[in-house]
């Protein structure tokens, strides 16, 4: 089985060769732009799509090629029309599941809109426009000798230029092979995400459970936040602008920061999971958090802006290198519940357990367990009621904390 693994560059607005593809970026979005228009156009005039292979077709006749014909290769072209084609066809399934399910929406989706008239857009190689000798990634003549080094171990399948604020980051785009999932050992560990203690990870193995301390992250998206809006409201007064260049580079930045605790916080929980020899992690998730959840003004600030579903991502293609199956479930009544007196997971009219003070569960006879703990446990037997069928003797009631960034 194979899958696709990502490897990032960035190239800054120093590099000798970023004014050469921070063109080529602005060229793509002049054909998204151009192609887009003619899409919409029948759309809203005709209620028809004007399909990828009709727009390539369309774009490629004379008078009508003008931004066709200025990108570095036609292939770069047709790539640039494909993501426009998958937008829209994201757009159509979007309706379909409004349709049906309106709650699931704050409102009725949209179709993609045009680009900034000065903004830049992706541009895309494929592998048959690239090449890979000797550790570096070989471009063609229209790059004018421009080469990239690459770690990558696979085969290379694209290079995708994504242009951002003063830097462009190169996507290296490759495939390698995974292993087949591991047999159930009944050995698992599972995880409930929060804000202070991102992700509180339990076993069922008789190891302490770990907390990995979200407090560094929760600091800085709330100080992005005051920031923006900040910048937002002087930008508005004086320019009467929306965004500016400083927002920009403020939200690269903050970008940056949760894309790295992302990243090390999975690496840990899958070193974790092969160090105790479980094939299967739990993560309770619910699915309507970003929308329904009201925590207060401040921790509705953090807890919305934090991409949990990023971490779950990141957690599976990793989980997935080792043979590890990755579970999500809801988590409703979780933290309800009391592990400790194995209560079922339901909406009870009394619950046998009860949380005495910030962080603490009291079990029915009196025994304190760590309130995300608890949570933590509940989750995994959602997943696999007979988790715990030889008994909870010995199982961690605290966390120790960690910090992974």
């Amino acid at each position: 089985m194979m899958a696709n693994r990502v490897e990032r560059h960035m190239i800054f607005a120093t590099h000798p060769y970023y004014p050469m593809i921070d063109e080529y970026c602005f060229r793509s979005k002049n054909l998204y732009n151009f192609a887009n228009y003619q899409v919409r156009q029948t759309f809203f005039q005709h209620g028809t799509y004007l399909s990828y292979n009709k727009l390539d077709k369309l774009l490629k006749t004379e008078g009508m090629d003008t931004d066709y014909r200025a990108m570095p290769m036609a292939q770069c072209a047709q790539q640039t029309l494909r993501m426009l084609h998958q937008n829209w066809q994201s757009f159509f399934k979007s309706m379909k599941d409004w349709a049906k399910n309106k709650d699931k929406y704050t409102g009725r989706p949209k179709p993609p809109k045009y680009l900034k008239k000065d903004g830049r857009y992706v541009l895309v190689l494929t592998n048959q426009s690239c090449k890979v000798v000797d550790e570096q990634i070989t471009f063609p003549a229209c790059f004018q000798g421009f080469r990239l080094k690459t770690n990558m171990k696979g085969k290379l399948q694209q290079v995708r230029f994504v242009p951002k604020h003063r830097h462009i980051i190169v996507e290296v785009v490759y495939k390698i092979p995974i292993p087949t999932q591991k047999q159930d050992n009944n050995r698992y560990i599972s995880i409930d995400l929060g804000l202070d203690n991102f992700a509180t990870i339990v076993n069922n193995v008789g190891k302490q459970p770990i907390v990995i301390n979200g407090k560094g992250l929760k600091s800085a998206n709330q100080y992005y936040n005051k920031q923006m809006s900040h910048y937002r409201k002087v930008a508005k007064q004086m320019n009467g602008l929306d965004w500016t260049k400083r927002m920009s580079k403020m939200t690269e930045k903050r970008n940056r920061i949760v894309e790295n605790f992302m990243h090390q916080a999975s690496v840990f929980v899958i070193k974790h999971a092969l160090s105790l020899d479980c094939d299967t992690i739990v993560v309770g998730m619910n699915k309507d958090w970003k929308r329904e959840v009201h925590l207060g003004k401040r921790t509705n600030q953090a807890f919305v802006h934090i991409p949990y579903q990023t971490f779950l991502h990141q957690l599976q293609y990793k989980a997935a290198q080792h043979g590890i199956r990755v579970i999500v479930t809801e988590e409703s009544y979780t933290s309800k519940c009391s592990f400790l007196d194995m209560e079922e997971i339901k909406k009870q009219k009394q619950y046998k357990g009860t949380r005495i003070k910030r962080g603490l569960f009291q079990s029915e006879n009196g025994i304190l367990i760590n309130a995300d703990v608890n949570g933590a446990y509940n989750i995994m037997r959602k997943v696999f009621p007979k988790a715990f069928a030889n008994g909870i003797a010995g199982v961690g009631l605290h966390p120790i904390r960690v910090h992974v960034a």
